[in-house]
């Protein structure tokens, strides 16, 4: 797109403009440093000829011993291949010479033509640039915001994942695809070897019985993740294809998802199987599914696979299953099919094989997008009497001006390092209140307890009163208690409307105690991104630490269950 163009056009002309006026330099250059070789050569063919006649003479004697005249002969030998070589690149050197002196003439003809037609050709070489940087410009179009970008995003409509057909394309890019693990059971043991025919090079941990809890750790999906963990084969894509054996829980998943911290997409698998035969329990096959679907729904960065549904619209269990539970061969080639297009659907547009390098073209095309596509309100300039913190952002005074970037449904969250530069100018900065990332806390609300220090209340409390202007004072409560304790603090009521700067609680989340961070930007679309402590990114529960945040996104219609407070009678302090 860029640089075919402006190699033709503008590189090019450049060069050989350049090199009209210069070669006729280098020209006699090496003019020079050639006569002088020649010169040299013809005086050792000179002395090679004498030589070789004085030899000619010595053999020419009849008297000559038969060891002299060994010697001699070889001498001769010696000298006329030397001789021959040295006339070979005499000869050699003068062509070279005279192609030099052809082209140095050639290159002073251009040099006039140049200086006849100069300002043409500068003007057109302008013109041509210029035409080039604004046809990269305007045919170069900005990223639709999308939930499946990259990074720890995963594709949207679960539902219809791996209900497509395996074409020759999704084929080889599944041969490529190596970032990915799969957990199993007994239904991963089966069909492991036809799976790994289309994905040969991801890593593959399925056990008979396993479920997702088991005192024997090998029979434990969560004790494995873990110690695929330790063992760094947890890659940046997880499958789980668990439930059959034990009914998946919120809770069962939250602590298997706990010990992948490496995995930054997570696909689950859901079950057809119906049991009741052969010996076997009843598998709630429905509920399992359904438990699975209502899990995903809110997280950007995981989607299930419905093959309970894939089997009752595409075939029939009976069909394909030997003993109600596990499958027949036809059943295993359906399902490693299924799972095969599954994880294609899920993971082709975030996958790690994007890690290949980019061409220099997208390299000029991201400076580009940086550019032309940068969000509204973005820029140095604090219009709206918006503040610039020590990061670089400058929050606008009105929340829901901007749409959200292109990239900020890459992932769920960050940690501030990995926080993309697109967000970083709609973000709340504790550091630009004073407060240290990680010990000892500075500028921290101290608890005296580490454990409370690296709670998700702690970050609430802490940065709260820089924004609302109190000093560093205790507020009471959980995470799902802390919008109303702060309401009660402005003399107000908790609302379901976010607003920059407000405090949030959310009892869906770690319940029995709730979550709860302050909101930093409310988008045109209805999305918020907002600064939190004690997830999977950053905290205590998962990561022992403490006086620690990170940044995430919610999309519209996935934070129903949050409140939020903020004093309607004052601005906060924004940084």
């Amino acid at each position: 797109m860029f640089w075919e163009p402006m190699l033709r056009m503008v590189v090019l002309p450049a060069i050989v403009l350049l090199l009209t006026f210069i070669y006729p330099l280098f020209g006699r250059i090496i003019r020079h440093f050639g006569k002088k070789s020649l010169t040299k050569t013809k005086a050792k063919i000179k002395r090679l000829k004498r030589d070789r006649r004085t030899l000619q003479e010595l053999l020419g004697q009849e008297d000559l011993s038969e060891d002299v005249r060994e010697k001699a002969e070889d001498k001769l030998a010696s000298a006329a291949r030397e001789e021959v070589s040295l006339r070979l690149k005499t000869t050699t050197t003068r062509v070279l010479l005279i192609a030099n002196r052809i082209f140095i003439w050639t290159c002073r003809l251009a040099s006039m033509v140049f200086l006849m037609f100069g300002w043409t050709l500068v003007l057109g070489m302008i013109g041509a640039s210029t035409a080039v940087v604004y046809a990269a410009i305007m045919t170069t179009e900005c990223d639709p915001v999308s939930d499946g970008d990259s990074g720890g995003a995963i594709t949207p409509s679960s539902s219809n994942l791996g209900f497509g057909e395996l074409t020759d394309e999704i084929k080889k890019w599944l041969k490529d695809f190596k970032d990915f693990t799969f957990i199993g059971d007994s239904l991963g043991v089966g069909v492991e070897s036809k799976l790994k025919g289309y994905l040969p090079d991801g890593v593959y941990d399925s056990k008979v019985s396993r479920a997702f809890e088991n005192s024997d750790s090998s029979l434990s999906g969560i004790e494995i993740a873990k110690s695929l963990e330790g063992s760094g084969n947890m890659k940046g894509s997880l499958v789980v294809a668990l439930g059959t054996n034990q009914m998946p829980t919120p809770e069962l998943m939250d602590s298997l998802v706990k010990e992948a911290k490496s995995a930054k997409r997570i696909l689950w698998v859901n079950t057809a199987s119906e049991g009741g035969g052969s010996g076997y329990n009843t598998v709630e096959h429905d509920k399992i599914a359904e438990v699975i679907k209502s899990y995903v729904k809110d997280k950007s960065n995981m989607a299930y696979l419905d093959w309970n549904r894939y089997v009752k619209e595409k075939s029939k269990w009976a069909d394909i299953t030997s003993d109600s539970v596990h499958m027949n061969d036809k059943g295993y080639d359906l399902y490693s099919k299924f799972l095969a297009r599954g994880i294609y659907d899920a993971f082709h547009s975030s996958s790690a094989s994007n890690d290949k390098k980019k061409s220099s073209e997208d390299k000029v095309t991201e400076v580009i997008k940086a550019v032309k596509c940068r969000p509204k309100g973005s820029g140095d300039s604090t219009k709206g009497g918006g503040s610039r913190g020590a990061s670089g952002s400058s929050l606008t005074t009105v929340d829901g001006a901007d749409d959200p970037p292109a990239d900020a449904f890459s992932s769920w969250g960050w940690r501030p390092e990995d926080l993309p530069e697109s967000l970083k100018p709609y973000i709340l900065n504790p550091e630009n209140y004073g407060m240290s990332f990680g010990p000892p806390g500075t500028n921290w609300f101290h608890t005296g307890d580490p454990e409370l220090d690296g709670q998700c209340v702690a970050l609430s409390i802490s940065l709260g009163n820089h924004v609302w202007g109190r000093a560093q004072e205790n507020v009471v409560g959980n995470g799902q208690d802390q919008a109303y304790s702060w309401a009660a603090i402005f003399g107000n009521s908790v609302t379901t409307t976010p607003k920059r700067g407000a405090i949030f609680s959310d009892p869906s989340q770690a319940v029995g105690y709730g979550h709860t961070g302050l909101v930093c930007t409310v988008f045109k679309d209805g999305s918020i991104l907002t600064v939190e402590q004690n997830t999977p990114l950053a905290g205590w529960n998962y990561r022992r630490e403490t006086f620690v945040w990170h940044y995430r996104i919610y999309k519209a219609g996935t934070y129903g269950s949050m409140v939020f407070a903020y004093d309607e009678n004052k601005a906060p302090l924004l940084k």
